[in-house]
């Protein structure tokens, strides 16, 4: 409460936070300052889901370094590696145009299956999948990766032209 003139005046806030649970406050909040009870309440809102994402991304991030296997960590940053090349080629494309299509084409379509190959070659190797792929070892698993690797290139070269 701030005090000026020998009257006391309320601030914003403080007649938020005395008034926010009664319903005639709601309509009284709304009326004489509309924008403070949404921001108020967008401002608690996003500072709650921000503590709550920044626990869920510690706890995966805790787990994944703890209980992730060194073979699938590879893996991932291959497909990391990947997934910021083709992020690169879409942004390029964007920016400075496709004037050689089937270049950018080739290159994009390249960079997806790489992904995908990478994706089958991650579900493969990881043990906890080992019900579903019985009859493929994860050695198998990285022949199948590197043969189709071999095609879909041969693919891409002959679509670049």
């Amino acid at each position: 409460i701030a005090v000026s003139d020998g009257k006391a005046h309320v601030t914003k806030t403080q007649f938020i936070k005395k008034n926010l649970t009664s319903s005639t406050a709601k309509k009284s909040t709304d009326s004489v300052f509309p924008s403070v009870r949404f921001w108020s309440l967008l401002q608690y809102t996003t500072h709650s889901t921000m503590k709550n994402l920044t626990e869920v991304l510690h706890k995966f991030y805790d787990e994944y370094t703890h209980r992730t296997p060194k073979k699938l960590k590879i893996v991932d940053a291959y497909l990391l590696y990947i997934l910021l090349t083709g992020i690169t080629q879409f942004v390029y494309c964007c920016l400075v145009g496709t004037f050689p299509f089937n270049s950018f084409l080739a290159g994009f379509i390249s960079t997806v299956s790489c992904f995908v190959l990478g994706v089958c070659l991650r579900l493969q190797s990881n043990p906890q999948n080992k019900e579903q792929f019985l009859g493929i070892s994860p050695e198998r698993g990285f022949a199948d990766f590197v043969f189709a690797h071999i095609i879909l290139h041969l693919v891409v070269f002959n679509f670049i032209g």
